[in-house]
């Protein structure tokens, strides 16, 4: 995703790397993107949290199966001994995943889209993107996949989406890692 975000920025004719960053929106973060990129945090682990909560109470009464927060295709076991190693993978994660995501589906697909409403547009695709990792993680994911790309549309910045979607995954990541997570 990275590769092929620079690589369509360079198409474009950005021929450096201060350009392909701009061409991006790769910028520094001013005041008002803090302000954002925290704010998006919080909303992201409420609107979650409120899913999980609703979830697990519906669960309770027999109306839905329990819970999963670990896609199907994941082993997400608590990490024992020298397993644990394996939170080094956070950093290639996060390289290719978090910031490969945000450079295509903000920097790159976001920033061109003119479309009314194509936060929301660019918020379903990006589910659909998802859709190989299961239902519980595609609705689990929707305050993620809607939120975020609103505050790209307000802030036309791809370092806050970044931010945010690292400041969501890496906890969730970790509490994976260390048996936080029911299911």
């Amino acid at each position: 995703m990275i590769a092929y975000s620079v690589w369509q920025a360079h198409r474009e004719g950005a021929n450096t790397v201060a350009k392909i960053m701009a061409s991006l929106r790769v910028r520094p973060m001013n005041q008002a993107d803090w302000f954002y990129a925290v704010g998006g945090v919080l909303a992201v682990l409420a609107g979650t949290g409120s899913l999980i909560a609703a979830w697990f109470i519906l669960a309770q009464l027999g109306l839905l199966p329990p819970v999963e927060t670990a896609p199907w295709c994941i082993d997400m076991s608590p990490l024992d001994g020298r397993d644990r190693l394996l939170l080094f993978l956070w950093i290639p994660m996060f390289l290719l995943n978090i910031v490969g995501e945000e450079l295509l589906w903000r920097g790159y697909v976001q920033s061109r889209l003119n479309v009314p409403n194509g936060w929301f547009v660019i918020g379903l695709l990006w589910l659909a993107f998802h859709i190989p990792f299961g239902v519980s993680t595609l609705i689990l994911s929707l305050p993620l996949m809607l939120i975020l790309p609103f505050i790209f549309d307000r802030t036309r910045n791809t370092t806050v989406a970044i931010l945010i979607h690292a400041m969501f995954n890496g906890p969730a990541f970790l509490a994976a890692a260390f048996g936080l997570l029911p299911g």
